[in-house]
C-alpha cells in the first residue's frame, strides 16, 4: 500500500469514530449513506409513457408504491368478454403514484353507483387518499393506468364490469 492510501483509510477511519462518538454522545447524527437523488435511468424503467390495462391487487405503503398485474381483454362468455392476466407478462409490479393523479371511479373506488363514460372508464374524481385506501385494504380494483415518463402512475380509471 502506498503512503497515499494509507493516509485515505487513516481519514476514513477517524472520521467513522468522530462519527460514531458523536452519536453514540447525543452529538449530531452522520447518514449512513448519502440519500439517492438521481433519477432511474431510461433503461429501469418498466412502463414509461404508456397506458397500462391492470388488475389493482394492493398498496405497499412503505414503499410507497402500487402493486398491480397486467391484463388483456378475452372475448366471449356471459358479458360478452372478461379481463384475464396477460400470458406474456405474469409478474405482479410494483410503481409509485404521482403526487397529484388523476382518480376517476367507475363503482368501488369512491362511488355508491355506477359511473362510466361510453367506453365503460371511471368518471366520477376520487383523491388519492380514497385510491389507496380501497388498495390498502386488500380490494382488487380493474383500471387503465397511465404512466408518466418517470415510471409514475398520475392517472387511474376504474373499469367497469358487471
Amino acid at each position: 500500500m502506498t503512503n497515499r492510501a494509507i493516509r485515505a483509510a487513516e481519514g476514513l477511519l477517524l472520521a467513522g469514530v468522530a462519527a460514531f462518538s458523536l452519536a453514540a454522545c447525543g452529538g449530531p447524527q452522520v447518514p449512513a449513506a448519502p440519500p439517492s437523488a438521481a433519477p432511474p435511468s431510461a433503461s429501469q424503467l418498466r412502463f414509461p409513457n404508456t397506458d397500462v390495462t391492470a388488475q389493482l391487487v394492493g398498496f405497499d405503503a412503505a414503499a410507497g408504491m402500487v402493486r398491480f398485474q397486467v391484463v388483456h381483454r378475452v372475448a366471449g362468455g356471459a358479458d360478452n368478454g372478461h379481463y384475464e392476466p396477460d400470458p406474456s407478462d405474469s409478474a405482479t409490479h410494483r410503481l409509485p403514484l404521482a403526487a397529484r393523479p388523476t382518480v376517476l371511479s367507475a363503482l368501488t373506488l369512491c362511488s355508491t353507483e355506477i359511473t362510466v363514460d361510453d367506453r365503460g372508464d371511471g368518471n366520477r374524481p376520487c383523491t388519492r387518499e380514497q385510491l389507496v385506501a380501497v388498495l390498502s385494504r386488500g380490494t382488487s380494483v380493474l383500471a387503465r393506468l397511465h404512466v408518466d415518463g418517470t415510471d409514475h402512475i398520475d392517472r387511474v380509471s376504474e373499469l367497469y364490469q358487471p
